[in-house]
């Protein structure tokens, strides 16, 4: 009975994952396969209403070198409907030398190594070698602070770099690379700063696909128990 209640319970936990699942889903056209990143609170957690679950990061691999340039990585961000907020800073901590792309519904600048509210908190500090910055919107101002950054789901800022997307990948999973969002325009009038969390999130797909596979194991052993 209580393996049932375990199954059941786990089920239970991935469809619920899988319906709230937030992740866009990966771009085919943009990149041949990638991976997705959300994010952990660093500082003004306390503060503020917790939003690391919709801030994402996708990694995506472009490996078509046909053009005669080395194959590129890119970088998007996202930050999908749910608790109002506005990503106005994104900083890299590990790399630098990107190029940025043309963002939909944003528009950020180079600010060179600016520093990341609070990332001298993280273990080992975050140190800067690179920040995009939201311009200012005069008609979006936040305690004189730009609020027009990532803010609603559709907007992206994105930016790419010739590397190699498997020691990318390598280097965000030892924490050797590292990307910073400064979050403003919260309700309350707060910020905090997030780090991305260096495990990818599963695709929607592949929650579906687990809870399929242990929804067949449970109606198993429902059937071995009722023998």
């Amino acid at each position: 009975m209580n393996k049932i209640k375990t199954l059941t319970a786990a089920i239970a936990l991935v469809a619920s994952a899988s319906a709230h699942a937030l992740l866009p889903p990966i771009d085919p056209v943009a990149g041949y396969g990638g991976a997705s990143f959300n994010f952990s609170c660093l500082v003004g957690c306390d503060d503020t209403p917790a939003v690391g679950s919709q801030l994402y990061l996708q990694v995506l691999h472009d490996i078509d070198a046909s053009n005669g340039v080395d194959p590129n990585v890119y970088f998007k961000f996202f930050n999908m409907v749910g608790v109002q907020s506005s990503v106005e800073q994104v900083s890299i901590d590990g790399m630098d030398g990107f190029t940025k792309l043309t963002g939909s519904g944003t528009n950020f600048e180079a600010a060179g190594t600016l520093n990341l509210p609070g990332g001298n908190t993280a273990t080992p500090p975050f140190v800067v070698d690179f920040t995009y910055e939201a311009e200012p919107d005069n008609t979006l101002g936040f305690n004189g602070k730009p609020a027009a950054g990532i803010n609603a789901a559709g907007e992206t800022m994105e930016f790419y770099k010739a590397a190699d997307y498997n020691a990318v990948i390598a280097a965000m999973a030892s924490g050797d690379l590292r990307f910073g969002l400064h979050v403003i325009a919260f309700a309350n009038g707060e910020s905090a700063t997030y780090l991305n969390n260096p495990v990818p999130v599963p695709e929607p797909e592949t929650w579906a696909m687990l809870a399929a596979g242990l929804g067949l194991l449970g109606a198993r052993a429902w059937r071995h128990r009722k023998a």
